[in-house]
């Protein structure tokens, strides 16, 4: 084989190993809702399974102010530095900025944890148990 053929073997090759990591990627939209005269706050859903490389996008549906945080109880170390990485626009640890209006995002990537449960809540209604689980098999 020519070294040109080579070549064309190997960028094939690439090609298919990086479409099938972009393929495999999923994104799991939650909705942090919120009802001060019900009293009723919250993530839907409140458990999602992911995996590494999926994406988690928090969407403002009502109730606004929310935010993310995530629970380091009984977190490993570097489980709670991969998730501190992960969050863009961190306000301190494990937790993500104030999200002041409906239809407001926040996406988070999950990056390489350890298999088990990841409980998140909302800041600003802990109060409401407004809480969810990450769930990475």
């Amino acid at each position: 084989m020519t070294t040109r053929g080579r070549v064309s073997v190997l960028v094939g090759f690439l090609a298919v190993v990086v479409a099938g990591q972009l393929g495999g990627q999923t994104i799991h939209d939650v909705e942090l809702r919120g009802d001060l005269a019900k009293g009723d706050y919250g993530f839907s859903p409140a458990e999602i399974s992911a995996r590494r490389g999926d994406v988690l996008r928090f969407r403002v549906l009502s109730g606004a102010p929310h935010s993310i945080a995530f629970d380091s109880t009984g977190m490993p170390r570097a489980a709670k530095a991969a998730l501190n990485r992960a969050m863009p626009g961190r306000v301190s640890q494990l937790r993500g900025p104030l999200l002041v209006k409906e239809g407001e995002t926040y996406r988070i990537v999950i990056p390489r944890l350890p298999s088990g449960s990841y409980r998140f809540y909302c800041l600003t209604h802990q109060v409401y148990e407004a809480a969810g689980t990450l769930v990475i098999p």
